[in-house]
C-alpha cells in the first residue's frame, strides 16, 4: 500500500473494467392538482428508483432518490456484491447501506453510511455519520469509534467510498453518484469521507465543481453518468467483474437496514506541539534529488544525540501526516523533550522537495538516506559520537545500505522493518491478509502465485511500464525485489533496535524473528520489541482482527511504549557513546 509500507502489487483474482447501459426509472411524478400555492394543493414528494445489476447477480444497486417539495433531496442506496465465486466459492459478500440528505442546492444535510462485508470467517463493520450543519463526524468500526469536527464550511459537500477490507476496488454506489452530481450543480467543493480500514478516515480535499454538467463524473473507480436533461444518474460502473444492467423489476429493497452501533470506546484524535526550535535545511543527495527538511532542536547549547527519520514506500513529508496526524512531528517533539535533536525531510514530490517520487529506483532513496544522515552528523550542535537513524518499513532497508558508507552512524532504528528480500515480502503481503481473516490456503496460495507471475514479468521485462504498479518506476522494482533486508542490517553491523507489531500484515512478526537471530548470530547488539495488537503503522489493531489492516485510518500516532522504547535506547546508547 502506498504511503503506508511498502508497495503491493495487487492480490485479487479478479480485476476488469464494467460496461454500464442506460437505466430505465421507476419515476413517481407528483400529484400537482395546482400551483402549490394559495388554492392549489400541496405539493407530494417526488420519488424516483433505480436500480442496477449484473447478470451473474454478481451486484445490485439500488438508488431512490426523493425530492422534497422544498427541495431538498433524501438519496438512499443499497449495494450487495456476492463476490464468493472470484475467491474460489468462499464467502466474500459486501452490502452497503447509505442515506444522504442534500439542500436544494446541492449542498451536504447529513450522511449515514454503512457498511458489512462478511469475508470468510469474519465480519467487519463500519459506519459513518455526518452532520454538516453541526459540523460533525463520527466513524464507528471494529476498532472503535472516532468523533471528529468536520472543521469545514458545511456548504462542503461529502461522498462515501465505499471500499471493503480485503476488497481492493471501490464498489458500484448510485449514492455517492448521486452526491457528487449534487456537488457539480451547486459549484461546491466536494469532501471525501472515507471508512475504508485501508484508506484515510479524515478529509481529503478535492477540486470545486464548476457548474457545469458534464456527461460523466470520474469518482475513483465509479464511473457515474449525469444526465442534465432530468437531472439524474443514468450509469454506473466500477472494476467488478460483469456488466451493470438496468432492472426496472429489482425489489424495492435489495438488504435489510444496517444498524451498526458497537458502543466501541471513542478513539480521541490525538494532538501534540511541534518541536518550537528548528532550522530548515536544503541538500543535494548523490542522486541529484534535492531534499528540503529541519532539524529539530532541544533547548541549550548541546552537543545533542540525534536521530533522523525515515519514511517508507511512496513517500511523505517531513511531519509524517498518516490520516490527518503527524506522526513524525509528534515523534520529534517526544524526543527533543528527552534531550535528543530530531533530522526529518521531505521525500522528493512531497512537501517543499521538488521532483517525481515515481521516477525514482530503489537506489536513489538509499543516497537520501545517506544525504540526511551525513547532514545531521555535520551539524555543529550535533554529538557526532551520538548519530542514530530511524526508518519505518522500506525505510529501514535504507538506513541500512546508508549505514554501509557512513561511519559516523552509531546506531539503527528499524520500526515495522523488512528483514526478507523484496520478492518475499511483496508475496506475502498478497496473501497474508487474507489468510489471517480465515480464507483457505487454496486462495492464499492462488494469490501469492499471481504475484510471483507479475514480479517475474517485471524482472525479465515482459511486463509493460503502464502495467507497473502506479506510483513507481521499473528500476525501482528491479532492485527492490532482490533488496535483502536481513542481509543488509548484519553488514551495516550497527547496535540495532528492532519494533515489531504482531498485527502487522505488511511486515509480518517473522521479520523480527529474522533480525533477532541473524543479529545475534552476527554478534551485532540488538534490542527487539514486540508489541500485541499494533499494526504497521504502530497504532491500535482491534483483538481478534489482528493482520487486515484495520488500524489503518485511526488518527493516531506512535503507541506510547513504542516511543518509550525509542527514546530509552537513544538515550541508553548515546551513554556508552559518550
Amino acid at each position: 500500500m502506498q504511503r503506508f509500507g511498502l508497495p503491493v502489487l495487487g492480490s485479487l483474482l479478479l480485476v476488469s473494467t464494467l460496461a454500464c447501459g442506460s437505466n430505465d426509472d421507476e419515476h413517481n411524478p407528483p400529484p400537482n392538482d395546482g400551483d402549490g400555492g394559495a388554492g392549489g394543493a400541496p405539493v407530494a414528494d417526488e420519488v424516483t428508483r433505480t436500480s442496477w445489476r449484473d447478470e451473474s447477480g454478481l451486484v445490485q444497486v439500488l438508488l431512490t432518490t426523493t425530492l422534497h417539495p422544498d427541495g431538498t433531496r433524501t438519496l438512499h442506496g443499497e449495494t450487495v456484491l456476492d463476490l464468493s465465486r472470484q475467491y474460489l466459492g468462499e464467502t466474500a459478500h459486501v452490502t452497503l447501506v447509505e442515506d444522504v440528505v442534500l439542500a436544494a442546492d446541492g449542498r451536504l444535510v447529513t450522511a449515514d453510511l454503512r457498511r458489512r462485508a462478511a469475508m470468510a470467517a469474519k465480519i467487519f463493520e463500519h459506519r459513518l455519520e455526518a452532520d454538516a450543519r453541526a459540523g460533525t463526524l463520527v466513524a464507528t468500526r471494529s476498532s472503535g469509534r472516532v468523533e471528529l469536527d468536520l472543521d469545514t464550511d458545511p456548504a462542503w459537500l461529502v461522498t462515501f467510498l465505499p471500499f471493503s477490507p480485503l476488497v481492493p476496488f471501490s464498489a458500484p454506489s448510485g449514492v455517492a453518484c448521486a452526491t457528487m452530481e449534487g456537488a457539480v450543480r451547486a459549484s461546491a467543493e466536494v469532501m471525501f469521507l472515507d471508512a475504508n480500514p485501508m484508506g484515510s478516515l479524515p478529509l481529503l480535499l478535492q477540486g470545486a465543481g464548476d457548474g457545469e454538467h458534464p456527461s460523466s463524473l470520474r469518482l475513483m473507480d465509479n464511473l457515474c453518468g449525469y444526465d442534465p436533461s432530468n437531472g439524474t444518474v443514468r450509469t454506473l460502473a466500477s472494476n467488478v467483474l460483469g456488466e451493470l444492467r438496468a432492472d426496472s423489476d429489482a425489489p424495492a429493497h435489495l438488504v435489510p437496514a444496517l444498524d451498526i452501533n458497537r458502543g466501541d470506546p471513542v478513539i480521541a484524535r490525538q494532538q501534540c506541539d511541534a518541536p518550537a526550535r528548528f532550522e530548515t535545511f536544503e541538500i543535494l543527495a548523490d542522486d541529484g534529488s534535492t531534499l528540503a527538511g529541519q532539524i529539530d532542536l532541544p533547548p541549550g547549547t548541546g552537543p545533542f544525540p540525534v536521530v533522523s527519520f525515515h519514511a517508507g514506500s511512496g513517500g511523505i513529508e517531513r511531519t509524517g501526516n498518516y490520516f490527518g496526524v503527524p506522526q513524525w512531528t509528534c515523534l520529534a517533539q517526544a524526543l527533543v523533550d528527552a534531550g535528543i535533536a530530531v533530522v526529518r525531510y521531505d521525500d522528493p514530490g512531497h512537501g517543499e522537495s521538488p521532483g517525481d517520487f515515481a521516477a525514482l529506483s530503489y537506489e536513489d532513496r538509499d543516497a537520501h538516506a545517506l544525504a540526511v544522515s551525513r547532514y545531521a552528523a555535520a551539524h555543529p550542535l550535533v554529538r557526532t559520537d551520538a548519530v542514530f537513524a530511524l526508518g519505518h518499513s522500506e525505510g529501514g532497508n535504507h538506513v541500512s545500505r546508508a549505514a554501509l558508507a557512513q561511519p559516523e552512524l552509531r546506531g539503527l532504528i528499524q520500526v515495522a522493518g523488512v528483514a526478507m528480500t523484496g520478492a518475499e515480502i511483496v508475496e506475502i503481503q498478497a496473501g497474508r491478509p487474507y489468510e489471517n481473516a480465515g480464507y483457505s490456503q487454496q486462495l492464499v496460495n492462488a494469490l501469492e502465485q499471481q504475484v510471483r507471475v507479475t514480479m517475474n514479468a517485471i524482472r525479465d521485462g515482459s511486463l509493460p511500464d503502464d502495467q507497473l504498479p502506479a506510483g513507481t518506476s521499473r528500476a525501482f522494482w528491479v532492485q527492490f525485489l532482490d533488496a535483502d533486508g536481513v542481509a543488509d542490517a548484519v553488514a551495516a553491523a550497527r547496535p540495532t533496535l528492532v519494533l515489531q507489531g504482531v498485527a502487522d500484515w505488511q511486515v509480518p512478526p517473522r521479520n523480527a524473528d529474522l533480525f533477532e537471530d541473524a543479529l545475534n548470530a552476527a554478534g551485532v547488539d540488538v534490542q527487539v520489541e514486540r508489541y500485541p495488537y499494533l499494526g504497521h503503522m504502530m497504532t491500535p489493531n482491534t483483538p481478534g482482527f489482528e493482520g487486515i489492516g484495520e488500524e489503518y485510518g485511526l488518527p493516531l500516532t506512535f503507541a506510547p511504549e513504542v516511543v518509550e522504547h525509542i527514546v530509552t535506547w537513544v538515550t541508553a546508547q548515546a551513554s556508552v557513546s559518550n
